[in-house]
């Protein structure tokens, strides 16, 4: 199974289980499923890079991957784009998860 096509199992089952108003956690949880599946995944550079000052993983051409800042990234002058100081075999970059906080009273 894809990405694409669990993400799309899970929202059919998410729209036929919000039809009983007794499966708000269920709901929630498939949401949240669907948010986490749809966030953590590779972004070619060719779709765009990160948000300005954003921690991101990246990989490169070889397979390499590293975890670098954001204000790696220029911007061309004529064109506005945004490109890598770092590298210019960066092909694809994704966002970091949440960090780990430890156990609170809500878990």
């Amino acid at each position: 199974m894809t990405r694409e096509e669990m993400i799309n199992t899970l929202k059919i089952v998410r729209d036929l289980i919000n039809l009983d108003p007794d499966t708000d956690i269920f709901v929630e949880a498939l949401d949240m499923a669907v948010d986490t599946l749809e966030d953590q995944r590779w972004i070619p550079v060719n779709e765009g890079l990160p948000d300005e000052y954003e921690d991101v993983f990246v990989t490169d051409f070889g397979g390499g991957m590293a975890t670098v800042h954001e204000d790696s990234c220029g911007i061309y002058e004529d064109t506005g784009e945004k490109f890598w100081f770092s590298s210019q075999n960066v092909t694809a970059w994704m966002s970091l998860p949440e960090p780990y906080r430890g156990e609170t009273d809500e878990e």
